[in-house]
């Protein structure tokens, strides 16, 4: 697994900063239009207070970019109130209460779509004249933006013709990653179809390797990897319309993702049989149950072999990328989970200048250098995502984010790209999912039958899909 929190902290400092200068060319800021200004063109003081849920582990992108703004801008002191928390409900909870007290960080971290359009642009439930947020399209105009930022993507970001939000980079969520030597080594392929992943684990199993490592003690991470199986089984339209309400919440493809997801387990280490015939020590196997690691330290299962495989967005390969030796492409093998080849759930991320900023040139600035090609290269590289600008030099990237990248252009051009569930859901019925889902894999832990999992969630869908319809 990762290394002790204080060496991972100190190694994130030191690759941050040499990926950081790599992706910029050392400390001088480029002059060309649209890349970000140059690091004198305003002589700007004060301060800037930046507000994310990117603390801990997935801290080193933000780092990065609040380090190149800091060349450019040497005299504003950044203010990083950033909270652990992967967007959960105390991060946005905090965040509500701050933007409605009229007492808000100067910029703050949102997914794009349809749930910051409804909370943050319509914050008084009908019009952007109660909006928390500040309109950037004349940002949008003076920096070029609108030539290469899609009209799709704008798109996630705007209401009545105003754009609301700097969007920096594109996530898939339906990702599997796997340790590519391994898979070599034992002549084995990254599963495209689940009858193709249950027969690489029994080669795995046979081998003592765990399958698949995934974490249960992460709610959300339970959820999402069931979202991933639910969309192997409806596709990315049919996700889409079921998450907006706009679908049966009886759908067939409910019960077939619970199924799959079942099976799917018994391959993880969120089963004592498997990890019995795959790890002799008894006091390994509590150590990396499902259910005594996070998200991150299931992932990292893969680093000493105990694990060959993980489910979760590409924030997995930025972890790889920032603190281990692993290179992409090279050690980390990255595909899409099986049954999803051609589908993509892309989960935008943005920063937004809040209406009552007391800092709100600072942070125009910001938003500036993060829509430049010099502030997306330093993000995305560690992050492990893709930028948003149709203008990146993508051979700056490594060859999973090129090939993400060539997925996402086919996906989107066939109509085959979804958003990410926390653009489309209100954050209550998102955070009640992840209570549920959790609830599911308990009774699922306890021998329920797939009639019994599957109703347990159709009832949610049920309760909840007026709102999801309404909102």
């Amino acid at each position: 697994m990762w290394t002790s929190r204080r060496s991972v902290l100190q190694g994130i400092g030191s690759l941050a900063g040499m990926r950081l200068l790599a992706a910029c060319g050392g400390s001088k800021a480029s002059d060309e239009p649209g890349s970000g200004g140059t690091t004198q063109e305003v002589e700007a003081s004060g301060m800037l207070e930046i507000f994310s849920w990117w603390a801990g582990v997935e801290a080193p992108p933000l780092d990065a970019v609040l380090a190149l703004y800091s060349q450019r801008h040497p005299k504003v002191k950044l203010v990083n109130s950033a909270i652990e928390g992967a967007a959960g409900a105390n991060v946005l909870e905090a965040l509500t209460t701050r933007l409605s007290q009229g007492n808000p960080p100067d910029v703050f971290l949102a997914q794009a779509g349809r749930s910051f359009i409804k909370t943050d642009v319509l914050a008084n439930g009908t019009d952007p004249s109660g909006s928390y947020v500040e309109s950037l399209t004349s940002l949008y105009e003076k920096e070029g933006w609108l030539d290469v930022v899609s009209p799709a993507m704008r798109e996630l970001v705007s209401y009545d013709s105003e754009y609301y939000a700097v969007p920096f980079d594109i996530l898939r969520g339906n990702s599997l990653y796997y340790d590519k030597k391994l898979f070599e080594r034992e002549g084995l392929t990254p599963p495209r179809t689940w009858e193709e992943f249950y027969a690489v684990a029994e080669v795995l199993k046979g081998k003592g390797i765990v399958p698949l490592a995934i974490s249960t003690k992460d709610a959300w991470a339970v959820k999402d990897t069931w979202l991933y199986v639910f969309l192997s089984k409806i596709g990315a339209p049919g996700y889409r319309r079921f998450f907006e309400g706009k679908g049966d919440h009886h759908d067939p493809a409910v019960e077939a993702a619970t199924a799959e997801f079942h099976k799917l387990l018994g391959y993880s280490n969120a089963t004592p049989e498997l990890l019995e015939a795959t790890i002799p020590d008894a006091a390994k196997r509590e150590k990396v149950h499902a259910s005594n690691v996070s998200w991150a330290e299931a992932a990292g299962l893969l680093l000493d072999g105990t694990a060959a495989m993980t489910i979760m967005g590409d924030w997995c390969k930025g972890l790889f990328t920032a603190l281990t030796p692993w290179k992409p492409g090279v050690d980390l093998g990255g595909a899409p989970v099986p049954g999803t080849e051609g589908h993509f759930i892309a989960i935008v991320d943005t920063f937004s200048l809040a209406r009552a900023a007391a800092n709100k040139e600072n942070g125009r600035l910001f938003l500036k250098l993060l829509g430049s090609r010099e502030g997306q290269d330093a993000f995305n590289l560690l992050k492990g995502s893709i930028p948003v600008r149709s203008d990146a030099d993508l051979s700056k990237y490594d060859a999973v984010s090129q090939a993400t990248a060539a997925q996402y252009k086919a996906a989107t051009a066939a109509g085959q790209v979804a958003p990410g569930i926390g653009m489309i859901l209100p954050n209550s019925v998102n955070v009640a999912f992840d209570v549920q889902m959790f609830g599911w894999y308990t009774l699922r832990q306890t021998g329920s039958s797939i009639t019994t999992l599957t109703s347990y969630l159709t009832s949610f869908f049920e309760s909840r899909y007026s709102v999801m319809r309404e909102y």
